[in-house]
């Protein structure tokens, strides 16, 4: 994947330069997700097990740059607005508290103005802490992180007047490592995962500079651990935004 990617990328750059001096438009923004972290693990024996992180929503800016018809790049910055938590990691009263900072990048090429394709890189880092027990310090709790590249496609459909339905699908291969609280006395697991996000919803022009979106949205990433057994993130919820074009 790696490699295609390099080359859409320098077709893309070629083209952006060639379409230099065509009207660029510019779209700036704000996101909003409340999504849910399920996080599920089965060890080499077949022994498995879930933490229910719970829900956070997750806040922040967006920036499109659509230059002439045809080319967009895009980035995404979300940060939760509280800890995502859960219990039973290490014992029945015990917590473990995630914070969590996403970025997303993206570049694409529009083949019409229905259907389009893009690639893109996604950054996720997530430090937490650990309380052994209610009234207990809480201490360092590890990290939770991923990153790689992805390729999608991005359609929209008009319903007339000023309303449309959206949607986007991308797979991508990513890099997962997480550290365990240090009190633990397990080792790093840092390997490979596979996955992707699908986000579906409909967009409005409440006038020709100021729209929204309401959708969908979930990710969900799989794949061995260091150890024979198994990793699955899944991430879900609802996505609202606010978007002003220039």
């Amino acid at each position: 994947m790696k490699k295609l990617l390099v080359v859409l990328v320098g077709i893309f750059m070629f083209a952006v330069a060639t379409t230099a001096f065509a009207e660029t438009k510019v779209t700036v923004g704000v996101k909003a997700w409340a999504n849910k972290w399920d996080w599920k693990q089965e060890d080499a024996f077949g022994n498995s097990k879930t933490w229910d992180n719970g829900n956070a929503l997750m806040v922040g800016p967006t920036l499109n740059l659509r230059f002439g018809d045809h080319f967009f790049v895009g980035a995404n910055y979300l940060k939760s607005t509280k800890d995502y938590e859960s219990s039973d990691w290490n014992s029945s009263v015990d917590t473990r508290s995630f914070e969590r900072t996403d970025i997303d990048l993206t570049m694409g090429v529009m083949f019409s103005r229905y259907v389009g394709m893009f690639v893109g890189y996604k950054t996720m880092d997530a430090p937490a802490t650990y309380t052994a027990a209610p009234g207990s310090a809480t201490v360092d709790g590890g990290s939770f992180s991923l990153k790689g590249p992805g390729l999608g496609v991005v359609a929209s459909i008009p319903l007339g007047g000023s309303a449309a339905l959206y949607g986007n699908l991308a797979f991508m291969k990513i890099k997962m490592e997480h550290v365990w609280p240090s009190s633990f006395g397990l080792p790093t697991d840092s390997s490979d995962k596979a996955g992707g996000t699908i986000e579906l919803g409909g967009a409005v022009a409440f006038t020709p500079s100021f729209s929204g979106t309401l959708g969908y949205k979930i990710q969900s990433f799989s794949g061995d651990d260091d150890f024979g057994g198994t990793d699955t993130h899944t991430f879900s919820g609802v996505t609202l935004g606010l978007n002003l074009t220039f």
